[in-house]
């Protein structure tokens, strides 16, 4: 990282979906405020594509989450 949400171009691209199971233990060591306030944002769907093949998987948020996925 090149200082504060500023990543090199060959992380621009990269995601991480994180959820509530992991907001408690990331609270706790103080790492949870930092994250949200990089470039977080809720995801309410992804899809990912693997390069050298067809494969494929999607994610899709329940219709009432406590919580979204960031």
């Amino acid at each position: 990282m090149n200082g504060p949400g500023v990543f090199p171009k060959s992380l621009a691209k990269r995601v991480s979906a994180l959820n509530l199971h992991t907001k408690k233990p990331l609270t706790q060591l103080g790492a949870w405020n930092t994250i949200t306030g990089l470039r977080s944002q809720p995801v309410k769907k992804m899809q990912v594509l693997e390069s050298c093949t067809e494969g494929i998987i999607s994610f899709e948020e329940e219709e009432k989450p406590e919580e979204p996925i960031l």
